[in-house]
């Protein structure tokens, strides 16, 4: 679908969540908010606004739902706000101290994939009320680091009892039993996927470029209504000459996975710098993947929102 334009230029989609109603909750940057969009991209209304008091945010940088509550995670102010699925508050928690990279919500525990971080483990469980740590699980590596540093990265999906999450260096899909606090892991076979060792210093500015432009990564993983899984794994490069950008060819290789980590297929999906450079997965349903795809015409923006599905086929 295409996205109407709020009264306010709607700048930089950076993630969406689709409500049990068909709405859309979609997070922006430039300026900083949250549209309601119906099921066929008409914009019904902002959620929030933009500042430091009580249900405001300054970069509301994820979204998620349980089907009738929008989460919205504030990145810069390390808060998480609740709003009914016609935008009114419900509650907010401020006491936060980790930015995360992704999360979810069960029932009075938020599930967290914890960034910036270079030691310790990157997915975490606390109650939302008080911040009381429950489990913490992930290795971090210095290669997790550096390909943490690309937008996008970081992936986690809770489902029943088990938290599901995968380390971008890693073509792995780790499944965290939070009642037995054991870890299975379901390796992808993917003759694409290749991440290098990381020797340099990860003060390196320079070398953490090339690395990231030249290595694969996981990239998202959802947990489908049957259990199964679709995982996004991201290859190819990125080639910067003096004066930017000279080649870029970067691809998806969507992996079908069954509940017990069996192969069930595989499509590819050839990204493109201009209309989704190397971040177009937004969000998650219980089919498939929320794709976003830019349209530039005469200076104008045009957001696209399109599911993409089992087939790799965006709908």
């Amino acid at each position: 679908m295409t996205l109407d334009e709020p009264d306010a230029p709607l700048g930089n989609p950076e993630s969406a969540a689709v409500l049990a109603n068909g709405d859309m909750a979609v997070a922006t940057s430039s300026p900083a908010a949250v549209h309601l969009f119906d099921d066929r991209g008409r914009y019904i209304q902002q959620i929030g606004d933009q500042g430091s008091g009580p249900f405001e945010y300054q970069n509301p940088s994820i979204v998620r739902t349980d089907g009738s509550t929008v989460y919205v995670w504030d990145s810069e102010q390390l808060r998480l706000l609740a709003f009914d699925d016609e935008g009114r508050e419900i509650d907010e928690w401020i006491h936060f101290s980790q930015a995360l990279a992704d999360f979810d919500v069960e029932e009075e525990t938020l599930l967290g994939y914890r960034s910036g971080i270079r030691s310790g483990a990157f997915v975490s469980g606390q109650q939302i009320e008080d911040g009381e740590g429950i489990f913490a699980t992930g290795e971090v590596t210095d290669e997790h680091v550096v390909l943490s540093f690309l937008d996008g990265s970081g992936t986690l999906r809770a489902s029943q009892e088990h938290v599901y999450y995968a380390s971008p260096a890693r073509a792995s899909i780790y499944a965290y039993d939070r009642d037995l606090g054991q870890t299975q892991t379901y390796h992808i076979e993917d003759g694409d996927f290749s991440v290098n060792e990381f020797a340099q210093n990860l003060t390196d500015r320079e070398s953490i470029i090339d690395y990231v432009t030249e290595n694969s990564r996981f990239y998202k993983l959802n947990v489908l209504a049957d259990q199964s899984f679709l995982a996004a794994l991201q290859h190819g490069s990125i080639t910067y000459g003096d004066d930017g950008l000279s080649d870029f060819d970067r691809a998806l290789n969507i992996h079908h996975v069954g509940e017990e980590g069996q192969a069930k297929g595989c499509e590819q999906i050839e990204l493109d710098f201009e209309s989704t450079g190397d971040d177009p997965i937004i969000g998650y349903t219980d089919n498939g993947f929320i794709f976003l795809e830019t349209e530039q015409e005469n200076g104008d923006l045009t957001y696209r929102i399109y599911l993409m599905g089992l087939d790799g086929e965006n709908h």
